[in-house]
């Protein structure tokens, strides 16, 4: 154990970084005493994000030590707190100054919330920065011990506004750079935003680095991760929510189709949404004992993972696909802007997409469609706001013609 030198530091930072929304946050977060938690899904730059944060902090703060361990590459001990503290005290440089420790994929050691806790409770001159890549161990194996010593970031693919910034648009909205969000776009809904595509040249390129991350984390890193979960199964649920992104979820008419026991089907959605594939949308109703009990919507957190998981990675393969990806596209968006977003819908099947709320208010009720006229309402929008008069104060058609508005 050693503190990383500036050496380490250059040999981890090779390749194109792009600029997060989120690093300014947890720059901030950087310099509280709270114990710093960034999770997403694998490959999204969770550690590319922490080794920036790295340099920045040794060229700010260079009388300080700091500390990196990832868990799926390195082995040392973690049962000690008191032994881990003092091999790190014994190997500092500054030895009255501070401490970061960085912890790269924190889930691996199902005691890590409990240790970071003794160690916060105890040393004050010392920060930790942990990462993690699968829900559910995170939140019991590390948020719920270090309740109310804690701050949590998520760190999704890149989103549309975060690709344009590094395509070079700056200013927002892109009302004058219509041009460049429609090619953008177009390039999103095939490849997706993954960090490691994104920076990629051609598309043949594009096409096999997607097939990479769609193979090794999918089929091998959730099956081997998530005990009971055979990459065969696995793979024929993915494929059957690709094909049906954005429909209701019939678990039912999931296990019948693919011939994947119910049981087991309940175990991979469970997986598919711990480590950040997929997420659930909740349908609104003022009744909230039926939100949470009517069956949801299924979504991708990232298109071009639903594309490389169904092998259509080509500008033809996804013609047919383009309204499903785009509001796949608009679910993103608003799931990345807004604190809570469901859908609507009725007995008799009148349905309204997206209804994205600030706090307990309604900021937006809207249906996503790659081609329509954005004037142009739609008797299901109406419908919504004729039943909730009091809570949709006005309704919108988001299209590739003004989606500019809301990235």
């Amino acid at each position: 154990m050693k503190p990383i030198s500036s050496i380490e530091i250059n040999k981890e930072l090779v390749g194109t970084y792009i600029p997060r929304s989120i690093h300014p946050e947890l720059v901030l977060a950087l310099h509280k005493p709270e114990v710093t938690i960034l999770y997403g899904p694998r490959q999204v730059g969770k550690s590319f994000e922490v080794w920036q944060l790295i340099r920045e902090l040794a060229f700010a703060e260079p009388q300080t030590d700091i500390f990196y361990f990832n868990l799926d590459r390195q082995n040392f001990e973690l049962e000690d707190p008191e032994k881990f503290w003092a091999e790190v005290i014994a190997t500092k440089n500054f030895f009255d100054g501070k401490s970061y420790i960085f912890i790269d994929e924190a889930q691996r050691f199902a005691g890590l919330g409990l240790f970071i806790k003794y160690l916060y409770d105890k040393h004050e001159n010392v920060k930790f920065f942990l990462t993690g890549s699968a829900s559910l161990e995170i939140k019991q194996k590390i948020k719920e011990p270090l309740t109310g010593r804690k701050q949590d970031f998520f760190l999704s693919p890149l989103s549309l506004k975060e690709i344009l910034r590094y395509k070079g648009v700056k200013n927002f909205p892109l009302q004058a750079d219509l041009n460049i969000l429609q090619a953008v776009l177009e390039e999103y809904l095939l490849f997706g935003g993954y960090p490691g595509v994104v920076t990629l040249g051609g598309q043949a390129q594009k096409r096999e680095k997607l097939l990479e991350i769609s193979r090794t984390y999918l089929l091998k890193d959730l099956s081997e991760y998530f005990s009971g979960v055979d990459a065969a199964s696995l793979e024929l649920v993915a494929v059957y929510l690709a094909e049906n992104a954005g429909q209701i979820l019939s678990k039912d008419n999931l296990s019948n189709f693919t011939g994947v026991a119910k049981y087991k089907v309940e175990k991979i959605l469970a997986v598919l949404n711990m480590g950040f594939v997929t997420g659930l949308l909740l349908p609104f109703s003022k009744n909230k004992a039926k939100e949470l009990t009517h069956r949801p919507k299924v979504y991708f957190y990232d298109p071009g993972i639903r594309n490389a998981i169904l092998g259509k990675l080509t500008v033809v393969s996804i013609v047919s696909d383009r309204g499903k990806l785009f509001e796949n596209a608009v679910y993103l968006l608003l799931k990345n802007k807004y604190r809570k977003v469901n859908f609507w819908r009725t007995h008799n099947q009148t349905e309204v997409d997206f209804l994205a709320f600030d706090n307990d208010n309604l900021a937006l009720a809207c249906e996503a469609k790659f081609s329509a006229n954005p004037e142009s309402a739609g008797k299901n929008l109406l419908s919504l706001q004729k039943q909730y008069p009091d809570v949709v104060k006005s309704v919108q058609i988001i299209s590739r013609e003004n989606l500019y508005k809301f990235i």
